[in-house]
């Protein structure tokens, strides 16, 4: 099979909350001998380097939407894409594949303070993209119990669909002798 990722959080070597861990799966995935492809989407050539198994299609980002929702789903069916897994809240909506949805929490919509400092077309896109988003989803990827019960909650999905799986340790971090 050939797995499409959108890989922008990795971009830069920079390793987020949300680029750690895919850094984590990439190195796991690169080792594997399954015979699937991991095909990662970016805006920029990525400094990292992985196994034959993944490969990189780089697409110039104009537009952070025009991208994610016009580029992207065009170049999933050039790569035949079987399935897409989005590390953020949000899919290519028209890509016609199966599609993974990482919603690693809904902070900017659970807490006043967060709420406080989203612009009203802020808080609309949160509200109705990523909710559209969760429900397009085939199924989403969540960090914690917690993580769970808001999505269920603000967003209105069933808890079915979630899973909840903790975030990857990085091989940095090991045993320490006394």
């Amino acid at each position: 099979m050939r797995i499409g990722i959108d890989a922008r959080e990795i971009e830069d070597g920079v390793h987020t909350g949300i680029g750690r861990p895919l850094a984590n799966f990439l190195d796991f995935f690169s080792r594997t001998k399954s015979g699937d492809q991991c095909v990662l989407f970016s805006a920029k050539p990525l400094p990292l380097r992985f196994g034959s198994n993944i490969t990189n299609v780089v697409m110039k980002e104009y537009s952070t939407l025009w991208w994610d929702q016009v580029q992207l789903p065009i170049a999933v069916k050039q790569q035949d894409i079987g399935l897409f897994y989005s590390p953020y809240y949000k899919i290519p909506l028209a890509a016609r594949c199966r599609k993974i949805n990482a919603i690693l929490d809904l902070m900017y919509l659970a807490f006043e303070d967060y709420l406080r400092e989203l612009s009203p077309l802020g808080n609309l896109y949160y509200h109705t993209f990523g909710r559209h988003c969760a429900r397009r989803a085939d199924r989403i990827l969540t960090c914690s119990q917690h993580s769970k019960r808001d999505i269920v909650r603000l967003y209105g999905i069933n808890e079915r669909k979630i899973e909840t799986i903790p975030l990857s340790v990085g091989n940095i971090y090991r045993p320490e002798p006394d």
